[in-house]
Protein backbone atom coordinates (compact mmCIF):
# COMPACT_ATOMS: atom_id res chain seq x y z
CA UNK A 1 0.00 0.00 0.00
CA UNK A 2 1.36 3.43 -0.83
CA UNK A 3 0.82 6.60 1.19
CA UNK A 4 -1.96 8.00 -1.00
CA UNK A 5 -3.93 4.74 -0.71
CA UNK A 6 -3.29 4.72 3.03
CA UNK A 7 -4.68 8.21 3.49
CA UNK A 8 -7.75 7.34 1.40
CA UNK A 9 -8.31 4.25 3.57
CA UNK A 10 -8.56 6.42 6.68
CA UNK A 11 -12.01 7.50 5.51
CA UNK A 12 -13.16 3.84 5.53
CA UNK A 13 -13.95 1.56 8.48
CA UNK A 14 -11.04 -0.43 9.90
CA UNK A 15 -11.36 -4.10 8.96
CA UNK A 16 -8.24 -5.55 10.56
CA UNK A 17 -8.79 -8.12 13.27
CA UNK A 18 -5.47 -9.40 14.60
CA UNK A 19 -3.44 -7.09 16.83
CA UNK A 20 -0.41 -7.31 19.10
CA UNK A 21 0.18 -4.62 21.69
CA UNK A 22 3.54 -2.80 21.60
CA UNK A 23 4.70 0.19 23.62
CA UNK A 24 6.73 2.80 21.74
CA UNK A 25 8.36 6.01 22.93
CA UNK A 26 8.22 8.78 20.33
CA UNK A 27 9.28 12.42 20.28
CA UNK A 28 6.58 14.87 21.35
CA UNK A 29 6.55 16.49 17.90
CA UNK A 30 5.60 13.13 16.34
CA UNK A 31 2.96 12.67 19.03
CA UNK A 32 1.51 16.05 18.11
CA UNK A 33 1.50 15.19 14.40
CA UNK A 34 -0.30 11.91 15.09
CA UNK A 35 -2.97 13.71 17.08
CA UNK A 36 -3.31 16.33 14.36
CA UNK A 37 -3.90 13.52 11.85
CA UNK A 38 -6.49 12.10 14.26
CA UNK A 39 -8.31 15.44 14.17
CA UNK A 40 -8.25 15.50 10.37
CA UNK A 41 -9.30 11.82 10.07
CA UNK A 42 -11.66 11.53 13.01
CA UNK A 43 -12.91 8.06 11.99
CA UNK A 44 -9.48 6.68 12.93
CA UNK A 45 -7.86 6.43 16.33
CA UNK A 46 -4.28 7.56 16.87
CA UNK A 47 -3.37 3.89 17.31
CA UNK A 48 -4.91 2.96 13.94
CA UNK A 49 -3.11 5.82 12.20
CA UNK A 50 0.21 4.88 13.77
CA UNK A 51 -0.30 1.22 12.87
CA UNK A 52 -1.04 2.13 9.25
CA UNK A 53 2.00 4.38 9.01
CA UNK A 54 4.17 1.67 10.53
CA UNK A 55 2.84 -0.89 8.02
CA UNK A 56 3.61 1.35 5.02
CA UNK A 57 7.07 2.15 6.39
CA UNK A 58 7.83 -1.52 7.01
CA UNK A 59 6.67 -2.37 3.49
CA UNK A 60 9.10 0.22 2.09
CA UNK A 61 12.01 -1.01 4.25
CA UNK A 62 11.42 -4.68 3.37
CA UNK A 63 11.17 -3.82 -0.31
CA UNK A 64 14.51 -1.99 -0.12
CA UNK A 65 16.40 -4.86 1.56
CA UNK A 66 19.17 -6.05 -0.77
CA UNK A 67 19.76 -9.57 -2.00
CA UNK A 68 22.14 -11.15 -4.49
CA UNK A 69 23.17 -14.50 -5.89
CA UNK A 70 26.05 -16.23 -4.13
CA UNK A 71 29.29 -16.47 -6.06
CA UNK A 72 32.10 -19.02 -5.73
CA UNK A 73 33.76 -16.97 -2.97
CA UNK A 74 30.53 -16.95 -0.91
CA UNK A 75 30.31 -20.73 -1.33
CA UNK A 76 33.92 -21.18 -0.17
CA UNK A 77 33.36 -18.96 2.87
CA UNK A 78 30.21 -20.92 3.77
CA UNK A 79 32.08 -24.20 3.59
CA UNK A 80 34.99 -22.84 5.63
CA UNK A 81 32.70 -21.40 8.33
CA UNK A 82 30.54 -24.51 8.69
CA UNK A 83 33.19 -27.17 8.34
CA UNK A 84 33.18 -30.29 6.17
CA UNK A 85 30.88 -32.49 8.30
CA UNK A 86 27.46 -31.18 7.24
CA UNK A 87 25.20 -32.65 4.56
CA UNK A 88 25.68 -31.26 1.06
CA UNK A 89 22.55 -29.08 1.08
CA UNK A 90 23.66 -27.23 4.21
CA UNK A 91 26.25 -25.13 2.39
CA UNK A 92 25.77 -22.04 0.28
CA UNK A 93 26.34 -22.81 -3.37
CA UNK A 94 27.02 -20.42 -6.24
CA UNK A 95 23.69 -19.02 -7.40
CA UNK A 96 21.94 -19.39 -4.04
CA UNK A 97 20.14 -16.23 -2.90
CA UNK A 98 21.89 -14.29 -0.11
CA UNK A 99 21.52 -11.01 1.73
CA UNK A 100 19.33 -9.22 4.24
CA UNK A 101 16.19 -9.69 2.11
CA UNK A 102 16.65 -13.46 2.23
CA UNK A 103 17.49 -13.43 5.96
CA UNK A 104 14.41 -11.31 6.61
CA UNK A 105 12.13 -13.66 4.67
CA UNK A 106 13.40 -16.68 6.61
CA UNK A 107 13.00 -14.94 9.97
CA UNK A 108 9.54 -13.64 9.04
CA UNK A 109 8.34 -17.13 8.05
CA UNK A 110 9.83 -18.65 11.22
CA UNK A 111 8.04 -16.08 13.41
CA UNK A 112 4.73 -16.58 11.61
CA UNK A 113 5.08 -20.35 11.91
CA UNK A 114 5.82 -20.10 15.64
CA UNK A 115 2.71 -17.94 16.06
CA UNK A 116 0.71 -20.53 14.13
CA UNK A 117 2.13 -23.25 16.39
CA UNK A 118 1.11 -21.29 19.49
CA UNK A 119 -2.45 -21.01 18.19
CA UNK A 120 -2.59 -24.77 17.65
CA UNK A 121 -1.31 -25.44 21.18
CA UNK A 122 -4.03 -23.24 22.68
CA UNK A 123 -6.78 -25.02 20.70
CA UNK A 124 -5.63 -28.48 21.83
Amino acid sequence: MNLKSLIKSWNLPDRSNERVQVTVRIPFTDYARLHALKEVYSRRSVNEILTDILRVGLDDVVEALPSWSANEEDAAVSYAEMGPDLPRGAYVEAGDPLGPAIDFERAYRRILESKSGEAKEVVL
